[in-house]
């Protein structure tokens, strides 16, 4: 696997792009009740959304993050530890996960049982998420001892409260957030 960060195009597709963050890679975590987030494109001011047909995408425009219809359920994800500081993130309503290949597409896995956890051989769906914030007109981590080098990632949320390892960090994480996730 290239170290890449996920990140959304502004005609609704999602891939891996380089190894240098830019606003296209960073995604504004919305806290959810439980333990479900909705991730927001700042970019392009749309929703990461997992769709029936196993794509992974972006929902239509939203002018603010806060904006989630209730009746949008794509849109909406939960956080599965899976240890090292990895995170799955899967599709409450399809349960699926998202993936990233080492093609640098992304989509989503075949579904799971709600009560299984994530098969040990998967690699494509553990995601790493990376704490930004703006520095100037550069993004920058914010919690750099976590980051190994040339990472594929994942931006989320700019963070005002950083509280711990990424994984924690996401479930953690208050509104107003940016973050970016990689896959090692």
């Amino acid at each position: 696997h290239k170290k890449r960060y996920i990140g959304a195009k502004s005609n609704g597709q999602v891939y891996q792009w380089s190894k240098w963050i830019k606003d296209r890679d960073v995604f504004r975590v919305f806290r959810l009740p439980g333990n479900q987030i909705a991730l927001y494109s700042i970019s392009t001011k749309r929703y990461l959304n997992t769709q029936s047909n196993n794509r992974t995408g972006l929902s239509g425009s939203r002018g603010n993050y806060t904006h989630l219809p209730k009746q949008w359920t794509w849109e909406r994800y939960e956080i599965e530890e899976i240890g090292g500081g990895q995170i799955g993130l899967r599709s409450i309503i399809h349960n699926k996960y998202v993936r990233a290949h080492n093609n640098y597409s992304v989509d989503s896995s075949a579904k799971r049982a709600r009560h299984e956890k994530m098969p040990g051989g998967w690699a494509w769906e553990k995601l790493t998420p990376i704490e930004v914030k703006k520095n100037g007109t550069k993004w920058a981590y914010t919690n750099p001892s976590e980051i190994r080098p040339s990472p594929i990632g994942v931006v989320f949320y700019e963070h005002c409260d950083y509280q711990g390892k990424a994984s924690r960090d996401i479930r953690r994480a208050r509104d107003l957030t940016l973050t970016t996730m990689y896959n090692k």
